[in-house]
């Protein structure tokens, strides 16, 4: 060790060498003691920093800023200070006094230092939600509840969370909830009033969109949202009822909920078993319930509901679900009115499920349903008046096991495809007001009086028994076509204005024209009338019979004359005559009786192989068009023409219709074509002639019940199958063997008179090329829908 002198002269020497003075110092203990002082000023600041990050202390020192942001200059020193005094005490060579230091600064220092960077942070974000919030709450009260102002909202939410969580973390039981007072709890309110009307808005959007789709189902689950909306906002107070914006809110949403409000009770169907429908109502019928307002049934596609023991006092409607609907049932149920309001049934959508009538009584019964509708009335149903309004579309389908079950029936659609009747309507008188009304009458049905005021196609199927038809149409020039089995029919003529045709194998009991008519009355006969009065003026082929019968003394009755050739005056026309069809099925021959070949009581594997036309005085025929489910198809090469011999018998091969289109080349088989043509008839129409005259003939044959039935066609280029009902269609499954083949091949091959192009173009409506494939057509009917079929190609 050198001494101080020693060391003196050391650096004597040193500073003589280098030129440089050195002066000696005490560096350990210097160094502490600079430490320390930089410690003591650290903790100076921080203690200041301390109440400037306390509420209590911010309060009582400036009121204004109680809750703002620290002295930025005063952080930025204590933190300079704290990490100059850290880095001095590392430098402390004595352990104990550098941990002395160093424990200072921790628990002094470091601390306050953390605590202002917590609640310098929640005072910053503060500060932001402050702006972003009163942006929100700018827009939210001007009503723009736009996408722009949910991302505000979305934005205001999420800073709200982070500054809760900020909140939490900062130092002071005080200073917390000031920070929550002044930042979060204003925001939390603005986000609650924008959370409320955005909702509100997005609920009241889509009430109003499904109130104007009709779909109620929906309707009311956001009727039910909303009024749990109201019912919050009067518990939690988001938006003042007395506000601009709420009542901005509630006249958006006002008509809908009046709209739905009209509706009264609602009732929807949920089950999807026709035999365990939704059950609404009373259970039993002691306990029936009593509904002071109206009452809707909501039944959705394949959906069933049953609503009974009901006492409705106002009007019950029946409704679908976006066009679709399912199968309502009502049983012992009573709708009147109440204060002369109501008791009506009014049927807005039952598709052509069913509508079922048990115990039923009702003032009025409304078909307004556009897509079509089987209204069906069992024992016990008693409603003054049915309606098919000129609302009503699609075919309409009327059945009635009891015959007091309607004591009126107006026809007034003017879109329907067709309204058909079957069954007992012996106490109704019916009234057709809607024009060119396509009406069916089932085999049974019954008819007390039906009264024709405008333009109508009136088929009566064998055993029909319509005991008054009246004829007093509106307007002059209308239409009436009476067609099929009218032999027990009186037909009253009540005014002269309409064009009467009596069809082909139709049979008129009786033709009376009332005494009060004007002018002359005339009939295009190509039927049987049995009895008319003698001022009806008859035209037509062929003429018609003797108007009166033949007297006691051996009178004959009048006969029309004979119409003659105009290049040899004098000379009689033999007009050509059809005197029978037979269908031959299974080997067996089945008559055309009125017009109509009935094979519904045929077996499913029975096959249909051929159709026999017996006529007179015609020496050619020709097969010109088959009608199936409505669609006329035209045969290829302007039909199939025959020769007549002499014994007059005309046979028409069914092979020659299809050709080899089904494996059956010598037929098809009933199943088959009952799934093809989809329980509808099927009316061949065609021409017999000679060198002089010629005269159209028609047949209608009946194949009955079996369009559920699974079938297959199969032939060399596809095979069809089709697999019975699934989802309220026809599943057909499509099997392409060749996708190469084009239409022309297929119809040059199969050699039918209705070929493949004409049967897609019938039933799709789209004439295709020729040169069109079967992979061509297989991407064609995937883009297609079809109301009856669902197609699946494999």
């Amino acid at each position: 060790m050198l001494n101080k002198k020693k060391a003196i002269q050391v650096l004597t020497v040193t500073a003589a060498v280098t030129g440089v003075a050195a002066v000696a110092q005490p560096i350990n203990v210097d160094a502490a003691s600079s430490a320390k002082n930089s410690v003591t000023k650290a903790e100076k600041l921080a203690a200041q920093l301390k109440k400037d990050i306390n509420y209590d202390a911010r309060k009582k020192a400036n009121p204004k800023t109680a809750v703002g942001l620290p002295n930025e200059k005063l952080y930025k020193q204590t933190k300079t200070a704290y990490n100059k005094a850290l880095a001095e005490a590392k430098k402390v060579k004595n352990s104990k006094e550098r941990k002395v230091l160093e424990t200072r600064l921790a628990q002094k220092v470091k601390p306050f230092i953390d605590r202002t960077d917590k609640y310098r942070a929640a005072v910053q974000m503060g500060i932001k939600l402050n702006t972003a919030s009163k942006v929100l709450n700018e827009r939210v009260q001007a009503n723009n509840l736009n996408e722009t102002t949910k991302k505000q909202y979305d934005l205001v939410s999420s800073d709200l969370k982070k500054l809760d969580k900020q909140i939490k973390s900062v130092y002071g039981k005080t200073t917390r909830p000031a920070l929550t007072k002044a930042y979060s709890d204003k925001a939390s309110t603005i986000v609650s009033t924008a959370k409320f009307a955005l909702n509100f808005k997005s609920d009241t959007d889509n009430l109003v969109k499904s109130v104007k789709n009709e779909d109620y189902a929906k309707a009311v689950t956001y009727i039910t949202s909303l009024k749990k909306l109201i019912s919050d906002n009067k518990k939690y107070n988001y938006v003042s009822t007395s506000s601009k914006l709420y009542k901005k809110l509630y006249a958006a949403y006002s008509p809908s909920l009046d709209k739905l409000n009209a509706l009264g009770k609602i009732y929807i169907a949920t089950s999807k078993s026709a035999a365990n429908p939704t059950i609404s109502g009373g259970e039993t019928p002691a306990q029936a319930l009593t509904y002071t307002k109206d009452v809707t049934v909501i039944a959705g596609e394949n959906r069933y509901i049953k609503l009974r023991n009901a006492n409705i006092k106002g009007n019950l409607n029946i409704m679908g679900i976006n066009k679709g609907a399912g199968t309502v049932t009502l049983e012992n149920v009573k709708v009147s009115s109440l204060k002369n309001k109501g008791g009506q049934i009014i049927v807005k959508d039952v598709a052509e499920k069913s509508l079922h009538l048990t115990n039923i009584t009702a003032n009025d019964l409304i078909v307004n349903d556009a897509n079509g509708s089987n209204i069906v009335a069992g024992a016990g149903a008693k409603i003054a008046n049915l309606l098919v309004s000129d609302k009503a579309g699609g075919n309409v389908n009327l059945q009635s096991s009891n015959g007091n079950a309607f004591s009126t029936i107006n026809l007034k659609s003017k879109n329907s495809k067709a309204i058909n009747f079957a069954g007992k309507f012996d106490k109704s008188n019916v009234v057709v007001e809607g024009n060119e009304q396509k009406l069916n009458f089932a085999a049974g049905t019954v008819i007390n009086e039906l009264t024709l005021k405008a333009g109508a196609n009136l088929t009566a199927a064998e055993g029909v028994e319509i005991a008054k038809i009246n004829i007093d149409p509106a307007k002059k020039g209308e239409i009436i076509t009476l067609s099929g089995d009218l032999k027990d029919t009186v037909i009253v003529i009540k005014d002269a204005n309409a064009i009467i045709k009596v069809a082909e194998n139709t049979v008129v009991g009786e033709i009376k024209v009332d005494p009060s008519v004007k002018g002359e009355v005339q009939i295009d006969n190509q039927g049987t009338v049995n009895k008319a009065d003698d001022s009806i003026v008859f035209t037509g082929n062929p003429v018609k019979p003797p108007v009166t019968p033949p007297g006691d003394g051996g009178g004959g009755g009048v006969t029309p004359p004979p119409v003659t050739d105009p290049t040899n005056p004098g000379v009689p026309i033999t007009t050509p005559k059809l005197k029978d069809v037979t269908a031959t099925v299974g080997g067996k021959s089945y008559p055309m009786v009125s017009g109509l070949i009935d094979l519904s009581g045929v077996a499913n594997e029975s096959k249909f192989t051929e159709v026999q036309i017996t006529s007179e005085n015609a020496t050619k025929f020709v097969l010109e068009s088959v009608e199936v489910r409505g669609n006329n198809v035209k045969l290829e090469d302007k039909g199939l023409h025959y020769d007549i011999k002499a014994d007059g018998v005309t046979k028409v091969p069914v092979s020659k219709l299809l050709g080899n289109l089904d494996v059956g080349k010598d037929g098809i088989s009933i199943a088959n074509l009952r799934a093809l043509v989809l329980d509808q008839p099927v009316t061949l129409t065609g021409t017999l002639s000679n060198e002089k005259a010629s005269a159209e003939t028609k047949v209608s044959i009946k194949l009955g019940v079996g369009s559920n039935l699974p079938t297959t066609y199969d032939n060399e280029y596809v095979t069809i199958v089709k697999e019975g009902i699934q989802g309220g269609k026809h599943t057909v499954s499509v099997t392409i063997k060749d996708e190469t083949v084009t239409l022309s091949d297929v119809d040059s091959k199969t050699s039918g008179a209705i070929s493949l192009s004409t049967l897609l173009k019938s039933y799709t409506g789209i004439s295709l090329d020729p040169k069109t494939t079967l992979g061509d057509l297989k991407t064609i009917i995937s883009k297609l829908k079809f109301e009856e079929y669902n197609i699946v190609f494999k």
